[in-house]
């Protein structure tokens, strides 16, 4: 990749890699972002410019994998952003901002912090394409105020960045470069960008090999499970008997009860009126739920079919909570108290946390569904 063959975006490389600092660049799918990114970085280093990439496209993710924000130290020319090796990484649980966007906030702080540290010359964040509509505005608002970036690049085609920067007509900071789009810059479509990002997933997941978590020594996050104590078997009793359905598990919050029912049975229980699907979260019909909180004396508060956490994505994390890497949930035995994680974590030792994501994943990367907040 040439600077020259980029004559609109030449000069701009040259000043920001002079400048240097923090930059982050801001723009919607397919205006060159990445190839952007490319090529500062490689400007950089051709003066000899310590330099640090940020990749916080969670959906299409260079050089991380896929759901995660990852950083970068580059002290040599690369054939691609693919090619650089992580040096650090923080879990989202999602391949867009929008399903996930305080942990995608709190994942690029983190990675920010860390690259400051290192004291580089230059520090280079190529964020996603949500920029448009309410979440995409706030997203990226709130993302200049946590970076508080030194240069700011936007690339556009009609101006649909100009929402986010209303207001900031008169700071002083950050420098702001409007940059077009060239020519040679395609767009892709989303069925490309799904393929791709499934590429990525599987490419990740290729050295996986199921391996045992013991529930007892790791911390579940991202849902209720975990946050109790196992109900009295007496409970589960009463449950099941009043929906006819297995509870699997289930968990006293309080004086609220999280079940973990099986999907199939489930379905049935909604045919027969027991349960209503209220706004993508199931719950029990109210008299039943009136006449159960008597008998138990707690509340039920979430219901989750279990099938709907089998491939779930998870980000395993070690005791300081810092990322060791992706896992699939493919078992759950609350019984035994064990998981089947399908992951390439070999020191799965280590962990001692496990964050629930907000996708379904085969272990050949293919995304096979969404997992709502609601039901978790």
């Amino acid at each position: 990749m040439d600077l020259a063959e980029y004559a609109e975006w030449r000069q701009t490389v040259m000043d920001l890699v002079e400048s240097g600092g923090l930059v982050m660049l801001m723009g919607a799918p397919d205006t060159g972002k990445t190839t952007l990114t490319t090529l500062l970085l490689l400007q950089a280093l051709q003066t000899g410019a310590r330099t640090i990439l940020i990749d916080a496209d969670v959906g299409q993710s260079e050089m991380g994998p896929p759901s995660t924000v990852s950083l970068g130290l580059l002290s040599e020319p690369f054939e691609g952003i693919a090619s650089i090796r992580p040096a650090a990484a923080a879990f989202v649980g999602a391949t867009s901002p929008a399903f996930r966007t305080i942990e995608h906030l709190v994942a690029v702080h983190q990675m920010a912090c860390h690259a400051r540290q290192q004291k580089p010359q230059l520090i280079v964040v190529d964020t996603s394409g949500l920029v448009l509509g309410t979440v995409g505005l706030r997203l990226k608002r709130a993302k200049i105020d946590l970076l508080q970036p030194d240069q700011l690049i936007i690339l556009q085609r009609s101006g649909e960045c100009e929402p986010i920067m209303v207001g900031r007509q008169y700071a002083s900071l950050p420098v702001t470069h409007r940059l077009p789009v060239p020519a040679c810059i395609k767009t892709k479509s989303n069925g490309l960008r799904a393929s791709r990002r499934a590429m990525r997933f599987a490419h990740y997941f290729r050295e996986a090999e199921m391996r045992t978590v013991e529930l007892n020594r790791v911390d579940i996050l991202g849902s209720w499970l975990g946050r109790g104590r196992p109900a009295p078997p007496a409970a589960l009793t009463q449950i099941s008997r009043a929906l006819r359905i297995t509870v699997e598990y289930a968990e006293i919050i309080g004086q609220r009860l999280g079940l973990l029912l099986r999907t199939r049975e489930m379905a049935n229980a909604e045919k027969e009126g027991k349960l209503i699907d209220r706004n993508g979260a199931m719950i029990i019909h109210p008299p039943l739920k009136d006449e159960l909180m008597q008998q138990c004396g707690l509340e039920i508060f979430r219901i989750t079919p279990v099938g709907r956490l089998q491939h779930a994505l998870v980000g395993l994390l070690d005791r300081e909570g810092s990322f060791l890497g992706l896992g699939l949930i493919e078992s759950l035995d609350f019984r035994a108290r064990r998981a089947g994680i399908f992951t390439p974590v070999k020191g799965i030792g280590a962990v001692c946390s496990m964050q629930i994501g907000a996708h379904r994943i085969r272990p050949d990367g293919v995304e096979i569904g969404l997992i709502e907040r609601n039901e978790l």
